[in-house]
């Protein structure tokens, strides 16, 4: 059957946002230190705010989504020598702290800037138009925030419909649904929630590793992934080049 709808992702899959959330968390910790009065003593600063970032999204139901008020507790208790995961349990338990609530509106605005483009990104999507391929993107995050950094790099031409909806087998097989007669593919960059599931929809599933992994995810998810490839374009080359056979 022919391909005739490609999937993508987003976040760290079109645009680099790790490297927002890696500038947003070093602030952050630098605003609780000021206020524990005490400097974490660690030399991987953003190892550090990432130990307690991963056992808070492990504890959380909300995994990543966690509200970020929970982070800049925990890294206190931190300061104070308290481990991530105890740190993320008693967070959890007893919530936020009033002088956090500034520090966390800082963090927070600085996650609304724009995230730079990954490699070769406008290079594949021009590629899949081409090539008569519908391109949807999917989304757990804000659909504003999405739509915003798909205009703010002139990206909206490129893409039928921007789809916010929490990733599982069950959106992928309406996802699959969508394409027939004909198939679609997924790509993404994280193995737990854009390749296993998509492959259980029966998505063609295509990983771009990406620089963030979470702690919980089995290396092992990666014999899911149909094709692995270096970047967005190389993706979509891989796509067209299946679907012409």
């Amino acid at each position: 059957m022919a391909l005739s709808i490609v999937y993508t992702d987003a976040d760290n899959t079109l645009w680099d946002t790790d490297s927002i959330y890696r500038a947003a968390q070093l602030r952050l910790l630098e605003a609780v230190e000021q206020i524990a009065g005490a400097q974490t003593e660690v030399r991987d600063r953003l190892g550090f705010v990432r130990d307690y970032d991963q056992a808070l999204a492990s504890e959380h139901h909300a995994r990543l989504r966690y509200p970020p008020e929970l982070l800049a507790h925990a890294l206190l208790l931190g300061l104070r020598r308290t481990s991530p995961m105890r740190a993320a349990q008693d967070v959890i338990r007893l919530g936020t702290l009033p002088e956090t609530v500034e520090v966390v509106g800082r963090f927070q605005e600085t996650l609304k800037h724009t995230p730079p483009l990954l490699p070769n990104v406008p290079e594949g999507l021009r590629l899949a138009v081409t090539a008569g391929l519908k391109v949807y993107v999917v989304s757990e995050g804000s659909h504003h925030a999405v739509m915003s950094a798909l205009a703010a790099h002139e990206l909206l031409p490129y893409v039928s419909q921007v789809l916010t909806a929490t990733k599982s087998a069950t959106l992928y097989q309406r996802l699959s649904a969508l394409a027939k007669p004909d198939t679609a593919a997924m790509i993404g960059d994280q193995l737990d929630r854009d390749i296993v599931p998509a492959r259980e929809g029966g998505l063609i599933a295509v990983w771009i590793p990406g620089a963030f992994a979470p702690k919980w995810v089995d290396r092992g998810m990666e014999a899911a992934a149909t094709f692995v490839a270096q970047d967005f374009y190389a993706a979509v080359s891989w796509l067209t080049a299946r679907g012409n056979r």
